[in-house]
């Protein structure tokens, strides 16, 4: 049996450099929907299109996750997280207010916020923010 499954095995290695291209393609594909996903959607839909192109490819999907670290220095959730941002600043006039931060949070309950299971997560990203700036940090 073992040696029936070495012969299923990609020999031929020189193709798996397109595999990161091919998994970068398949996730601006998706940009619309991993924007609005939470972080366990996002999640499972990059571990079901590694695991489909690494298929593909004749790799493991750690290799494929491997190779995307080595040409982008960092993991794909991070790279989406930066990459797929839905473009409004969380300096948008009110919007504190609207997604429920109290006016002149004290630091104690921004922390209590960012670490918070139920809040939103435009709630946690604008008290991270309001942290950061009360810290001095840029982000």
């Amino acid at each position: 049996m073992k040696i029936r499954e070495i012969l299923i095995e990609n020999m031929d290695h020189a193709k798996d450099n397109q595999a990161v291209p091919e998994l970068k393609a398949a996730l601006l594909a998706r940009k619309s929907v991993l924007q609005h996903a939470s972080e366990d959607q996002v999640y499972d839909i990059i571990d079901t299109l590694m695991t489909r192109i690494a298929k593909s490819h004749g790799i493991s999907g750690q290799k494929l996750h491997d190779m995307w670290v080595d040409q982008y220095d960092e993991i794909p959730d991070t790279w989406i997280k930066e990459n797929f941002a839905d473009g409004k600043g969380p300096g948008r006039p009110g919007d504190s207010k609207r997604a429920g931060i109290p006016k002149g949070a004290t630091m104690a309950q921004l922390k209590k916020i960012r670490s918070s299971k139920t809040a939103s997560p435009r709630k946690k990203q604008l008290a991270h923010w309001q942290i950061n700036m009360r810290q001095g940090h840029k982000k």
